[in-house]
């Protein structure tokens, strides 16, 4: 009996260990440039989920409805006459793809195990935007990284009622356009000094 205790406490102990890095991952490195181990994570934990884990089907209805939902919608494209880029339809498939883990969910405190990477996460940023927003020199090689690679954080400065603000943070699944470079460079400096909109053409999934 007190050896099957341990043998489930170290199974679930190896679950909350991927967990835990795969969503310090997501976390740190959003696009996935920079790491390049959010892909690595997933297969990892989903492949031990299947392995230790019982899975909840009840929400595998809710996760093939959205998988219809998109097929449905690349499908009407096609119909309309509209042109449909297949890496995108890939793109789109694979950022629903942690939806998955919500057959596993029930075994993982996930406030518990996020916790640390948030703290993480914040705790980088902070440190970053200071040193961006009191050196200029910083604040130009950080800006030129995050450029290279797909703006894992977007950053902008803005007026407002008269004051300039500096603004960092981190890309999300819908995230705010980001800047031309094919236009000249006093175009891209008046472009980055006044931000990013929330209008509707500069969204992009």
């Amino acid at each position: 009996m007190y050896s099957i205790i341990i043998s489930k406490n170290i199974i679930q102990f190896g679950g909350n260990f991927l967990f835990f890095f795969l969503v310090l991952v997501i976390m740190l490195d959003p696009t996935n440039t920079v790491l390049h181990l959010k892909d690595v994570f997933f297969v990892l934990l989903v492949g031990y989920n299947i392995v230790f884990f019982k899975p909840d089907f009840r929400y595998l209805f809710h996760i093939g409805v959205i998988y219809f939902v998109i097929a449905l919608c690349f499908i009407i494209a096609e119909i309309q006459g509209n042109r449909v880029y297949y890496d995108e339809v890939i793109a789109v498939c694979k950022s629903f793809a942690p939806l998955v883990l919500l057959l596993w969910i029930r075994h993982y405190n996930v406030i518990r195990l996020t916790m640390i990477p948030s703290i993480i996460t914040c705790i980088i940023l902070v440190i970053l935007y200071i040193l961006c927003s009191s050196e200029s020199a910083i604040e130009i090689v950080v800006f030129n990284f995050m450029k290279k690679h797909d703006d894992m954080i977007m950053m902008s400065r803005r007026y407002f009622l008269g004051v300039k603000l500096f603004g960092m943070y981190y890309k999300s699944l819908v995230c705010l356009s980001e800047l031309q470079l094919n236009l000249d460079e006093d175009e891209i400096k008046k472009e980055y000094s006044q931000g990013v909109s929330a209008h509707p053409a500069h969204i992009r999934l």
